[in-house]
């Protein structure tokens, strides 16, 4: 027999086993072959775990914004290298029997949602505003990394939901006890890998994994220890309620993902085949077990035949079965023998309650459930109610789009959503008045809204996640409105000049030497600090390189070592009157 692969735990740097060397075994869903062993942490795992991210903490909390994109975007690039991206896609295919295009997605989602973070130097620069009842008293509000975070991610998409529990928390300035699952611990840890091999300090992020029986115990010591700040989870809404139970027992914070029913609205005016090309992919991508599965289809009673036609066409086409062996399987099996029994049964519960079963025959082999189709299914069903998480889709109708809207918000579950229709305007209403964080306009519930740039959905949730990360601190202080000037952007000199003779710059490091420097974006502003000390250094209105720094006395402002003029006055720069720059951010170490 082949030696399988052992997966260590990753502690403050260090690859380890557990201390009391105990370990767990990963078999495949559908043979049962086994694929590996991981270390099982113990208690005093966890705490090394959170020892070390405490520790990392005072320095990764103050590291520049530069230092942070660097990591990210050199992680960026190692996901999607050859290497690492036919490294992921075999192991996860070994671990939970994906298909290989389910695989290679999940590597690029990981590479785009690391991207996507990028998005928060926006929201961790700051910002000054007046006092509205003292003047002469500016305010400055900045957001600062609420300290160590406990994040958990599930199998389904073990690269890319890893990433997204951990990726927004480490780039505000947190640090991370991580926990993957047991039916994935060897892609969490490559996943962990790939950060630590772009530079990520030791103890910034710190990777675990435990057996099942363990994991429980496990995750509520890591809870209730008090260096923890904040948790979050995405998962089941069972855990996820046993999550939230143990973070009340403490008073502190979690954000749980806790799965969907997403619906998909179809009108009278749709584009009835691209609607039905995007529910075949929402439904049973991943054969259904995705978060944002398009589980509900609402058409309009007028055009119900044709859509489901279409539907049952494209989905009669798809295949499921165990990948490894058959590669002409478009969908691999369920994670569990377990799963695919309870949805056979769901599946046969809403049969015998009137539904009609339009493509399946309720039967599973092991892990493996072929698609279905049902219509018939209502409210109050738990095929309606309850997230199946299979490659399982119901059909309803509707008369009004009032009865549409009321039958797509007919769930406890608000993740996400779709509206078909060529009125935008009318989409767009309809849109608003359901209980959805995402509602996708003329696209699949699993949206394909673009995660390289910062724009779009991508960007509002890692904007809404950076406020869930951080926490705010207000600073106030007494200052002349002339002497903000170095801190709003370009500026000319002789105005810089002007205030640094009447001696102004000393207010404005009295403002600023408590501020941490990395919250201005670089090359917008800085203002260099010694001790309680403005020096204005290394100013660059030509080139993209780094300032000179290390310049005192009346040396305060200079043109770039490029220029003839260094060399002239010792440093004393001549220059125009209407010459414009750009100032920096940057702290200097204490002189002695």
């Amino acid at each position: 027999m082949a030696q399988v692969p052992f997966t260590p735990l990753i502690i403050d740097g260090q690859e380890r086993p557990a201390s009391n060397s105990e370990s767990f075994e990963v078999h495949k869903p559908q043979s049962g072959a086994l694929v590996g062993t991981a270390a099982s942490a113990t208690s005093q795992d966890c705490l090394d775990a959170i020892d070390a991210a405490s520790r990392a903490l005072k320095t990764w909390e103050t590291s520049s914004l530069v230092e942070r994109r660097d990591i990210f975007i050199e992680a960026a690039g190692l996901f999607t290298s050859e290497k690492y991206s036919k490294l992921l896609q075999e192991t996860s295919s070994d671990e939970m029997g994906f298909a290989s295009y389910w695989g290679m997605l999940d590597a690029r989602v990981a590479r785009n949602n690391l991207l996507a973070q990028l998005a928060c130097m926006e929201k961790l620069r700051g910002e000054f505003f007046p006092s509205a009842s003292v003047p002469g008293v500016q305010a400055f509000v900045q957001r600062r990394a609420k300290g160590v975070i406990f994040a958990i991610a599930p199998w389904n998409s073990p690269a890319g939901l890893t990433v997204r529990a951990i990726a927004v928390a480490i780039f505000c300035g947190n640090t991370v006890v991580f926990k993957g699952s047991e039916l994935t611990p060897r892609t969490h840890y490559i996943v962990a890998k790939i950060f630590h091999e772009a530079g990520l300090p030791k103890g910034v992020l710190n990777c675990i994994s435990a057996s099942a029986p363990n994991t429980p115990a496990l995750v509520a010591k890591i809870i209730a220890h008090p260096q923890i700040r904040h948790i979050n989870f995405t998962g089941s809404d069972r855990v996820g309620k046993i999550i939230a139970m143990e973070a009340a027992k403490v008073l502190k914070p979690c954000v749980l993902e806790l799965g969907g029913k997403a619906p998909t609205i179809v009108l009278e005016d749709a584009d009835l085949k691209e609607a039905a090309r995007a529910i075949a992919y929402g439904a049973m991508a991943n054969s259904g077990q995705v978060c944002m599965s398009t589980e509900r289809v609402i058409v309009h009673e007028s055009v119900a035949e044709s859509l489901v036609a279409s539907i049952k066409e494209i989905v009669a086409t798809l295949k499921a079965g165990d990948t490894s062996t058959d590669p002409s399987c478009q969908l691999g099996p369920l994670f569990s023998e377990r799963s695919a029994e309870r949805i056979v049964g769901v599946l046969k519960n809403s049969q015998d309650a009137g539904a009609q079963v339009l493509l399946g025959d309720l039967t599973r082999d092991k892990a493996v459930l072929q698609p279905h189709i049902l219509t018939g299914v209502k409210p109050g069903m738990s095929l309606w109610d309850e997230e199946s998480f299979g490659p399982v889709v119901v059909i309803a109708t509707f008369k009004t789009d009032e009865e549409a809207i009321e039958l797509g918000n007919a769930s406890t579950y608000s993740l996400t959503s779709s509206v078909w229709s060529a009125d935008l305007s009318k989409a767009q209403r309809i849109a608003f008045q359901l209980r959805y964080g995402t509602v996708n306009i003329n696209g699949s519930t699993i949206h394909s809204e673009p995660t390289d740039g910062l724009i779009g959905l991508t960007f509002l949730e890692v904007v809404k996640t950076t406020g869930e990360l951080t926490e705010k601190q207000e600073q106030w202080a007494r200052l002349p409105i002339v002497s903000m000037l170095p801190i709003v952007g370009s500026v000319s000199t002789h105005i810089i000049r002007q205030q640094m003779k009447k001696g102004k710059h000393k207010d404005v490091a009295n403002v600023i030497n408590t501020w941490n420097h990395h919250f201005f974006h670089p090359r917008h502003i800085e203002i260099v600090l010694m001790q309680g000390v403005a020096r204005l250094s290394g100013i660059d209105k030509h080139s993209q390189n780094e300032p000179t720094m290390g310049w005192s006395g009346e040396s305060l402002i200079q043109r770039p070592p490029d220029s003839d003029s260094t060399s002239k006055g010792k440093g004393k720069a001549k220059e125009e009157e209407d010459t414009t720059y750009r100032l920096y951010i940057r702290p200097l170490p204490s002189r002695t």
